[in-house]
């Protein structure tokens, strides 16, 4: 699982300096408003894959550091049993309802 964590934050990482890149060769080729306005869109993408890739990162070691303290092994319902005593059947609780008459069953 880390490594699939660690392989996004290395492509979103890619993609943002990517942006970066494009921001710039944008910026030097298209000098007028539209221009700086484009370089600034694609940069503010690349920031936000920038982002996204600082937190994907941090939740990739935050999944490695949760499967390390876990434990290794579940422990599995079996019917591998011993039986305490010889009774059988479902023991129903009765309330004593005071009469002297009637014992307890």
């Amino acid at each position: 699982m880390r490594d699939s964590g660690d392989a996004l934050a290395r492509e979103l990482a890619a993609a943002a300096a990517e942006a970066a890149r494009v921001s710039r060769l944008i910026s030097d080729s298209w000098w007028d408003d539209r221009g700086r306005e484009l370089a600034d869109s694609v940069a503010r993408v690349g920031h936000d894959l920038d982002v996204q890739a600082r937190r994907a990162a941090r939740v990739a070691e935050e999944i490695a550091a949760a499967l390390t303290s876990a434990p290794t092994a579940l422990r599995l319902p079996s019917s591998n049993v011993r039986r305490e005593n010889d009774d059988r059947g479902v023991r129903l609780p009765l309330f004593d309802d005071g009469d002297p008459d009637r014992a307890p069953s």
